[in-house]
């Protein structure tokens, strides 16, 4: 624990959460700057291997999607966050684990706790 009373691994895991997400952002100027959306997914499911790619990352999406209504029980935030999901992929279980790791004071409870912050 440090002085706020958020264990390292918070700390930690919100760091990563903000550098990845700066990182994603530089990520879709750059891939918007070379071409739009619908062309981009286009030209991935053009191969087996972007089908089996968009496949991944669908399943993956699906578990964090039930993992946030586990945590989070009222529908409206649940739907907000699943529509997120569906628009920004991997970039809105970032945006989630950081509001978390900022409403908890362990990973414990960032991952598992369905309290909406500190007790």
């Amino acid at each position: 624990m440090n002085g706020s009373g958020r264990s390292v691994g918070v700390w930690v895991l919100g760091t990563v959460c903000v550098l990845a997400l700066a990182g994603m952002l530089g990520l879709f100027v750059v891939s918007s700057m070379e071409m739009g959306l619908g062309a981009g997914l286009a030209r991935v499911a053009d191969t087996w291997w972007g089908i089996t790619t968009l496949a991944d990352l669908g399943a993956g999406v699906a578990v964090i999607a039930v993992w946030i209504c586990v945590l989070d029980r009222r529908p409206g935030v649940c739907a907000a966050w699943i529509i997120g999901l569906m628009c920004l992929g991997n970039f809105t279980t970032l945006v989630f684990l950081l509001v978390r790791s900022l409403r908890h004071r362990t990973l414990q409870d960032v991952f598992l706790s369905t309290r909406s912050g500190p007790a």
